[in-house]
């Protein structure tokens, strides 16, 4: 977090105990989540990484519906509960202090029967586990080369690195193939490529990390809760991999859409992260050996992709608008700000992110409270396949060169 200029010190020191002495006014510090939300009005994300921060983001949006009391199915009542939270200007640290107790045995990367969105079962339904490198997307794994990070892929990396990298692997995982995982009589190593991958991620920046999140609650209209909308850690079991859960509101949306399973293994005198293992979360149709068995996972698939995610521009063919470094982002300027009012019969081409739809029906009261919003894009241009970007590096290099790489 960066921490305001004029932020309060001793409400910054009252509620960031664990992030001081680097936590102060004006200055960036790493804080546990409970202390990130409970003084996100004192500051905004800071994190280095675009695909990290995509993927925290919406993990912060979770967390803040289920902690707000956000989590309504009721319209009216969302509103009121909305326009309230909008007054309060914060987050209550009693209701984060809360939450965080109630769900401590759940938020503990190496916890050894639910560890923090990871699956456990990875350790005996795998073979040996890879080096830290396989985690970390900028370093180089296996027989990679060394483009971004030339860090041997055995160095180890802390807690809070690994925590960052396993929430992109969820969000931005590749496909291709990972670690040869058996699970109930299916056995194979191909990964489908997360949610996330290859598309442009719009969040609201306020200069206020509690209204971006406040902004980036879905209204129920737009994404209706139709069940227990819970995160993974709330649930009472793992997820089944071979029964992929259909998102039934905003939060199953926002964190539990992974398309790779992560677990990381910690080196109990050191506290730092010395294997990790990376494989499907749930397999491919085509390792299905039964029809059945296949097209049901095959429909299931479908419906967890057709769900839309709230900070995509989605259009109607093709799927979400491509992260792509030639195109310019002022071409989605118009998707951006085109909402389809009520009676409007033109059939539009996008749908503009949820919180932008939330822009357009809050009272002018409620937008001068908030002040200026901007726009932030957050995106990788990047191949579905490792393979994939290497052969394109080389031709790259070939195509400035005129030679052929060794």
């Amino acid at each position: 977090m960066r921490w305001h200029h004029d932020a309060d010190p001793t409400e910054l020191t009252r509620l960031t105990p664990g992030a001081l002495p680097a936590a102060a006014p004006g200055l960036t510090s790493l804080a546990p989540l409970g202390e990130v939300l409970a003084a996100a009005h004192l500051g905004t994300l800071d994190v280095p990484n675009v695909a990290v921060s995509s993927a925290l983001r919406r993990l912060l949006v979770a967390l803040f519906i289920r902690i707000s009391g956000l989590d309504i199915a009721d319209p009216d009542a969302w509103d009121d509960r909305w326009d309230e939270l909008l007054d309060q200007g914060h987050l209550d640290p009693t209701d984060v202090s809360t939450y965080a107790t109630r769900w401590a045995h759940r938020f503990n990367l190496d916890d050894p029967k639910r560890p923090l969105l990871q699956d456990p079962r990875l350790a005996t339904e795998c073979g040996a586990p890879a080096p830290p490198a396989k985690l970390v997307m900028t370093r180089a794994s296996g027989n990679n080369q060394p483009w971004l990070d030339r860090t041997p892929q055995e160095a180890p990396i802390t807690p809070h690195e690994a925590f960052w990298w396993i929430l992109a692997w969820r969000q931005y995982g590749p496909c291709g193939l990972g670690a040869n995982r058996s699970h109930n009589g299916v056995t194979h190593k191909s990964m489908a490529a997360a949610p996330l991958r290859s598309v442009i991620s719009w969040h609201p920046e306020t200069g206020n990390e509690y209204t971006n999140l406040l902004l980036s609650a879905p209204h129920p209209t737009d994404i209706p809760v139709t069940g227990p909308d819970l995160p993974e850690w709330e649930q009472a079991s793992l997820p089944d991999p071979l029964r992929p859960e259909l998102p039934t509101g905003p939060v199953s949306r926002l964190i539990n859409r992974a398309a790779h399973a992560t677990l990381t293994r910690t080196d109990p005198p050191t506290g730092q992260i010395t294997a990790v293992w990376a494989a499907w979360r749930t397999p491919v149709p085509t390792a299905m050996k039964e029809a059945d068995a296949k097209k049901a996972l095959e429909v299931a698939a479908e419906a967890v992709t057709a769900a839309d995610d709230p900070f995509l521009i989605n259009r109607t063919k093709g799927g979400p608008v491509r992260a792509n470094h030639a195109r310019a982002l002022a071409r989605d300027f118009d998707s951006l700000i085109h909402i389809r009012r009520p009676g409007d019969t033109t059939k539009a081409a996008t749908t503009p992110p949820a919180w932008i739809r939330l822009l357009d029906a809050l009272p002018v009261e409620a937008l001068d409270q908030l002040g200026p919003i901007r726009a932030r894009a957050l995106a990788c241009h990047t191949l579905p396949q490792a393979r994939a970007a290497l052969d394109d590096a080389r031709n790259v290099w070939q195509g400035l060169t005129g030679r052929r790489p060794l």
